[in-house]
């Protein structure tokens, strides 16, 4: 997520106009994606695989190339960015249990 703030400063602070993909510029598989939840989780779900189905997407990366001519170079560790995107989101859904029935 920190990525994304600073990509947006830039993109405020400079000249450049238009629509800008702003990621890792990098591709992940689902393989690689499940494993490195599964560590960040402490878990072990293992993926369930079916046949493809017809418009399934094989591979996709981001291309980034507009956003690096306003500065933007992506600097992420995705397994550590996950990790604390998976943190907030379970104390922000925590706060929210506990005021929803604290009444």
């Amino acid at each position: 997520m920190k990525h994304v703030v600073d990509a947006n400063i830039k993109a405020c602070e400079s000249d450049k106009t238009g629509v800008f993909n702003i990621a890792s510029g990098s591709r992940i598989s689902v393989n690689q994606l499940v494993s490195i939840i599964n560590e960040v989780m402490g878990k072990y779900i293992q993926p369930h695989y079916s046949d493809p189905v017809k418009g399934d997407i094989k591979h996709s990366v981001a291309d980034i190339s507009r956003a690096k001519t306003f500065g933007f170079e992506p600097d992420i560790d995705f397994k550590a960015e996950l990790y604390e995107t998976i943190q907030r989101t379970f104390r922000t859904s925590r706060l929210a249990f506990n005021r929803i029935y604290s009444c």
